[in-house]
């Protein structure tokens, strides 16, 4: 593998250079700039005057080296690099946008990426290389373990950092700049590598030159249309359809009451945040034939509860039912879709339509990268949930505190596993919500806000009359006594 060194040392009056894989770009170059280079059990023998060349060569492409032989000269030291323009390798988008599949696979199955990085290698040799892929024989591609990792992460919290709003006709518009970018990738590097090592060859650790070769495999495997330049060449914009199928998701089979059934959105409760510690459904929108759609409607509003097995990513759940009654809000099509004519089914919690004082509810957002949320529908929601008034134009900071997380305190707007949409559990917390509102009527953090900030005075008089004087009533004057 990359992360195994590759060893060099002296016998006999030549060099011995052994690569821990063998690999075929390295061996048509060693070959064919070294003219002593042969072949033997124990590895490249080469002569002492070619022994700069191949070391160079192995350089290329092992990262890992170890120099045994006397008088050999220290790894050079580790050059970081600087990255001045993060949106210069995007001419690679057509080479890296079919290999999208084989890119995401790699953090489990690192043997479906040979053929496609084979392709790659051709055109852009130095991709592969700066990405911590090498050929080998047969095409046996082999990936550090590092890499491996790095990239699973980049993956996985790419969507962190794009910043979505959703416009007036529901559709959402997404930039992502590259003073963003760049503390991404460096804050995942760290995490994910370590520091960056001494000199060069210690371990596999990608440098900061490579960065543009990284952002374009991580746009090149973002879902949806594709992200375009700025003229000014400062930011990454694209607009997404409107909500809730922003971007194709993947469909995954449904199996119910020996009927099979293909969620088009799921959205899922888990037992950690559910009351009874069960997963709970709160979203299903399902198409298919009228008979299967009822008997799933059915199936999930049964009172004996039987549990529902979806998907959420690389997640299984088997949410049930939420207990109670009229829970979830039930939406069919009045005629059949134009085009398939199946039907369409849509289950949704009530709290997402309808949040109760003091209670959580359910946000639903479109299936985008970041999961941007509708603001000014959040902020309805929000004051119906909650009974301190406040400004709708605070949604966003709102938001935003809300979702932060905070190690001392649950965080008050959770994401939920989710398939096709995104959804949001908010906790409508009240105490919580009046620190966040009055710190932001104040232009303050929340954090300095004392106890004596939060208590609510009495306005106005409030003596009570001592007399009355004279009750004036509806009644005529037959009511009245005869004297």
């Amino acid at each position: 593998m990359l992360d195994s060194p590759a060893r060099v040392w002296e016998r006999g009056g030549e060099v011995v250079i052994s690569p821990p894989e063998p690999c075929r770009p390295f061996i048509d170059q060693i070959k064919a700039r070294c003219r002593s280079a042969r072949y033997s059990s124990l590895g490249w023998m080469v002569s002492r005057s070619d022994a700069d060349t191949a070391l160079d060569l192995l350089r290329t492409h092992f990262p890992m080296i170890q120099d045994s032989r006397l008088g050999a000269l220290p790894a050079p030291i580790f050059a970081d690099g600087v990255a001045g323009d993060l949106f210069a390798r995007l001419d690679l988008l057509p080479l890296l946008t079919p290999l999208a599949p084989a890119l995401h696979a790699i953090s489990n199955d690192r043997h479906l990426a040979r053929a496609h990085l084979a392709q790659l290698s051709d055109q852009a040799p130095e991709a592969p290389i700066a990405l911590g892929f090498a050929e080998g024989l047969e095409g046996h591609w082999m990936v550090a373990y590092a890499a491996q990792r790095f990239w699973q992460e980049l993956l996985s919290s790419i969507g962190q950092i794009i910043d979505g709003v959703v416009q007036t006709d529901g559709s959402l518009r997404e930039q992502l700049t590259p003073e963003t970018l760049r503390a991404f990738w460096l804050t995942t590097r760290e995490r994910s590598c370590g520091k960056p090592p001494e000199r060069t060859g210690q371990r596999w650790y990608p440098p900061q030159a490579t960065l543009p070769i990284w952002t374009a495999a991580l746009l090149a495997c973002l879902d949806g249309p594709p992200f375009t330049m700025d003229p000014d060449r400062s930011t990454l914009t694209r607009t997404l359809p409107p909500w809730p199928l922003r971007v194709r998701a993947d469909l995954h089979r449904l199996d119910l009451k020996d009927a099979a059934h293909w969620p088009v959105s799921v959205c899922v409760l888990p037992g950690r945040q559910s009351p009874d510690g069960n997963d709970a459904l709160l979203h299903l929108s399902s198409v298919n034939g009228v008979s299967k759609n009822r008997a799933l409607w059915a199936a999930v509003l049964d009172g004996r509860r039987e549990q529902i097995p979806l998907r959420t990513g690389y997640q299984r759940h088997y949410p049930r039912r939420v207990d109670g009654r009229n829970q979830y809000v039930t939406d069919w099509n009045d005629e059949p879709l134009p085009t398939s004519g199946l039907s369409h089914l849509a289950l949704t919690h009530r709290s997402a339509f309808e949040p109760e004082l003091g209670q959580a509810f359910l946000h639903l957002a479109g299936n985008d990268a970041a999961g941007a949320p509708d603001l000014p529908l959040f902020a309805q929601q929000l004051s119906r949930a909650i009974s301190v008034p406040f400004d709708l134009a605070w949604a966003a900071q709102l938001w935003a505190y809300g979702i932060t997380p905070d190690d001392s305190e649950t965080a008050l707007i959770t994401p939920l596993p989710s398939a096709g949409c995104q959804g949001y559990w908010v906790l409508a917390d009240e105490p919580r919500w009046t620190r966040l509102i009055i710190a932001i009527q104040r232009g303050v953090a929340p954090e300095t806000l004392r106890d004596d900030d939060l208590a609510v005075r009495e306005v106005g008089a409030t003596s009570a009359i001592d007399e009355v004087i004279e009750q004036a009533g509806e009644g005529g004057e037959d009511d009245v006594d005869d004297e």
